[in-house]
């Protein structure tokens, strides 16, 4: 059973998913356009900064609301819900876990608020840059029929949703 302040963030989370983020889905992909407004409104509804404690500007929910929000906020659009998650997770947590007081103050409040985003990078050791998709023995080997590069339909980078690609 959920609480009413789960009810609520989930609530909260679908109303503006359907309303701020589904319409234009298929818009922001066809511009390759990165929803930057639609990012700031999260941030003003407490969405950039879940997991944040209150004390750094964060709306310090649960793990069961905030799973709920993400999930409603992928049902408008799901590259803004992993944008969403990973500036929670990666983003704002290991400053929280890991970070000195002095990164506490000076990024939390920030990104918890969604005025500064969270990202990270993924590398391999000895490695200064990403394998062609096509180049066999070094990543992932490339499926027959599956190009790994991001399809010309799809700009904002997701991966070729072909028959012969499963993954």
């Amino acid at each position: 059973m959920l609480s009413d302040d789960q009810i609520l963030i989930r609530d909260t989370a679908r109303s503006f998913a359907q309303e701020r983020l589904k319409p234009f889905s298929a818009e922001w992909d066809r511009e390759a356009r990165f929803p930057r407004e639609a990012i700031a409104e999260m941030g003003a509804l407490g969405f950039m900064g879940m997991l944040v404690p209150e004390e750094h500007g964060g709306a310090a929910v649960d793990h069961v609301a905030y799973a709920l929000a993400i999930e409603e906020v992928a049902a408008g659009d799901g590259a803004v819900s992993t944008v969403m998650s990973v500036h929670n997770s990666v983003g704002c947590m290991p400053i929280l876990k890991f970070g000195s007081e002095e990164q506490k103050a000076r990024f939390l409040g920030p990104l918890a608020r969604g005025e500064q985003l969270g990202a990270f990078c993924l590398t391999e050791p000895g490695q200064d840059r990403m394998p062609p998709p096509s180049r066999p023995g070094r990543g992932a080997p490339a499926m027959p029929g599956c190009s790994r590069a991001p399809s010309s339909s799809s700009p904002r980078g997701r991966m070729p949703t072909s028959p012969s690609c499963s993954r």
